[in-house]
């Protein structure tokens, strides 16, 4: 009977490998600003307040010349019409001798009755204000910005790897026949 005997030597990988390497330089981008603030400029003009207490003084007592000599005027003149109408009157009374009366008499009595004195109360008059308000100017000025962009910049550098391989010892593989008598073996 005939036989196969097979032999194998397995054979060995050796392998070294240097990994590849990619490098990476970034410059980043810059954005710069250069902003110019906004201005807002505020004008004035003064108010102007004017005050008349003049007729406050006035009502009070306090009088100018010209205002002290106007009165006095004035009263003097009230107190001469008052005084010529009371001569009127009473020559007019006089002169109606058909009543039989003793009208000097009763002229004498009523200049000797004191007149009833009467009490009246007035307000005073306010102060005159006129009010004139200021002016206002306003100027805005907006802001702005300047901008300037630089771009990035990428450096690649690639470094590229290696593979190196070899077998040791060399893979064998041997095949023969073996032809058997009996219990002999007889090899080829």
């Amino acid at each position: 009977m005939l036989r196969i005997r097979i032999e194998t030597q397995q054979g060995q990988l050796q392998m070294q490998i240097k990994e590849p390497a990619i490098d990476l330089s970034v410059r980043r981008a810059e954005i710069q600003l250069d902003p110019e603030n906004s201005q807002l400029q505020m004008r004035s003009t003064e108010g102007q307040l004017d005050i008349d207490q003049s007729q406050c003084w006035y009502a009070h007592g306090i009088k100018t010349a010209g205002q002290f000599t106007e009165d006095i005027a004035r009263a003097s003149q009230q107190k001469a019409l008052a005084a010529i109408a009371e001569i009127s009157s009473d020559g007019e009374r006089m002169s109606h001798i058909e009543n039989k009366q003793n009208m000097i008499a009763q002229l004498a009595k009523e200049a000797l009755d004191s007149p009833q004195k009467q009490l009246t109360l007035r307000a005073k008059p306010r102060p005159k204000m006129d009010y004139r308000p200021g002016k206002l100017a306003i100027s805005f000025t907006k802001p702005s910005v300047n901008a300037r962009f630089l771009p990035g910049d990428v450096a690649l550098t690639l470094n590229r790897g290696d593979v190196r391989g070899e077998v040791n010892p060399r893979p064998d593989v041997r095949i023969w026949t073996v032809e058997s008598k009996g219990s002999l073996d007889i090899q080829t």
